[in-house]
């Protein structure tokens, strides 16, 4: 432990590198024609069925918000204040984390609101995928941002207590998500409800691990496991592998 507090106490890397600052603007660019792209498609002359992306997008971006103040927070001198305030933003930051790879369930809106007609070629009318590529934008946005997010928090905690302990961090905050977006996306609950509605929460989760209902959280979950944990690792080597490349 006393060889990652020796390194801590180096020269300190900036909050938020250019390379880091100028991936962000390019992911925030994305978003914002995904959000553009999400509430102009129609079906038929006014119906607008993908509306809620425009805020599942925001939702995704608040745990960056919660890892840049983590960052901050975790560069203060030791201390109390220091201590409640990684833990504030950690805490905030783990909460609102599943809302990122959650867009990746959006995709069944597709299924739920295109009119398909199972007799005909539905793949060839382009408005069909117009309305994928809608969807299926957002969850990628949705992986990538998440993946981000989590690297930035796992390399603070690599720094502080070393390689192993991080990456069980990472694996466990990428299991933990998985049963996180279950539960919003079958019992509609949200990040929010462990503050204000706990007991709710609680209940609902008790009653979502019904061994009669344990089969489909046990395969939801090992399929979002697999899909973020593929994009965080690959994330991380690309990110690993451009660091070396500067050296």
């Amino acid at each position: 432990m006393k060889e990652y507090r020796e390194k801590e106490t180096g020269p300190r890397r900036a909050l938020l590198e250019r390379r880091e600052a100028v991936y962000l603007l390019v992911l925030l660019a994305f978003t914002l024609y995904s959000m553009h792209q999400a509430d102009t498609i129609r079906l038929g002359t006014r119906f607008r069925p993908y509306p809620f992306l425009v805020w599942n997008l925001f939702l995704a971006w608040v745990p960056v918000a919660f890892q840049l103040l983590l960052a901050w927070a975790h560069r203060l001198p030791a201390g109390g204040l220091r201590l409640f305030l990684v833990l504030a933003f950690g805490a905030g930051w783990l909460f609102f984390y599943p809302n990122a790879p959650y867009l990746v369930t959006d995709l069944l809106h597709v299924f739920a609101h295109y009119p398909f007609n199972p007799e005909s070629y539905f793949w060839r009318d382009q408005r069909f995928w117009d309305h994928l590529f809608a969807v299926l934008l957002p969850a990628l946005i949705g992986l990538v941002v998440g993946s981000y997010s989590l690297m930035a928090v796992h390399r603070l905690v690599r720094r502080s207590s070393g390689p192993v302990r991080g990456w069980l961090f990472a694996l466990a905050v990428l299991a933990v998500s998985s049963l996180g977006i279950y539960l919003g996306r079958f019992l509609r609950l949200n990040s929010w409800d462990l503050v204000f509605s706990p007991r709710y929460l609680w209940s609902v989760v008790a009653e979502a691990l019904e061994p009669s209902k344990l089969p489909l959280v046990a395969s939801f979950c090992k399929g979002m496991f697999v899909i973020m944990t593929f994009t965080y690792i690959g994330l991380v080597f690309l990110s690993s592998g451009r660091s070396q490349e500067e050296k």
